[in-house]
This record gives C-alpha cells, sequence and structure tokens, in this order.
C-alpha cells in the first residue's frame, strides 16, 4: 500500500483500492456455512483497513471498489473499463508446487493487463512495541 500511495502522491493521480471476491468466496444474501461468513468477514475487515491505511498515506486521492468473481479477470477488466493506467499490487509467498500449478492472480494480471503492472512482494511488517 505505501509504494501504491507514494507513486499516487508523486503523480498527483488516484488511488483504486480493489477488492475481488472470488466467485466461490462472494458474499451472499443467502444462508452461507459459518465458515464462509468468517472469512467473508476477514476480508471486510482487510479490506476496511487497506482502505484506512491508503487514506492516510494519499488523503483526497482514493477511491474504493469491491468486485466478484475470478480475481484476475475481475483486475484486468476494472482496470481497462476505468482507464487505469498503472495496476500496483501485492504477492504474498506461496508454496512452489501451488504456484507452478495454479499460478498466481499477479502473474495472471500482468500477463493479460492493458497497462503496466507493479507486483510489490509482501513483506512482514516488524511488530510495534
Amino acid at each position: 500500500m505505501r509504494r501504491a500511495a507514494a507513486l499516487a502522491e508523486e503523480h498527483r493521480s488516484h488511488l483504486t483500492v480493489l477488492c475481488v471476491f472470488g466467485a466461490a468466496s462472494a458474499p451472499s444474501p443467502v444462508f452461507a456455512p459459518p465458515s464462509a461468513a468468517r472469512s467473508a468477514r476477514k476480508k471486510r475487515e482487510r479490506f476496511a483497513s487497506w482502505l484506512r491505511e491508503a487514506e492516510e498515506l494519499a488523503p483526497g486521492h482514493v477511491a474504493s471498489a469491491w468486485l466478484s468473481g475470478s480475481p484476475a479477470d475481475q483486475i484486468v477488466g476494472f482496470a481497462q473499463q476505468c482507464g487505469i493506467d498503472l495496476i500496483v499490487m501485492g504477492s504474498a509467498p506461496r508454496p512452489l508446487l501451488s504456484r507452478l500449478v495454479r499460478g498466481s492472480v499477479a502473474d495472471k494480471v500482468a500477463r493479460r493487463a492493458h497497462c503496466p503492472v507493479l507486483v510489490v512482494p509482501d513483506v512482514p511488517r516488524a511488530p510495534v512495541h
């Protein structure tokens, strides 16, 4: 988030924080199992945290959107529809076999996007004492 916010500030542009629920994990108004409800709640809380952080880092430059479906497809489609000129996304470490078999969302977005994609490794933050 820091890198994306810094780029938005530096170029006097907007930062859109995008959350995509995979089709299987999308929140539904219909009954969902408790584990799915917990997962959706955690994702909403994480998204709210990202929005707060983005607004602190780039006040007045932040927008947000929620989408549902294939994350890579939704990110690429949203960027193209909205005329986004740079996609900045994080990439969390995953086991090698999982990356080889399924690939990562960041890899898929980088291959399909109409604009440059900056992938920033997810670096754990140092604990605050």
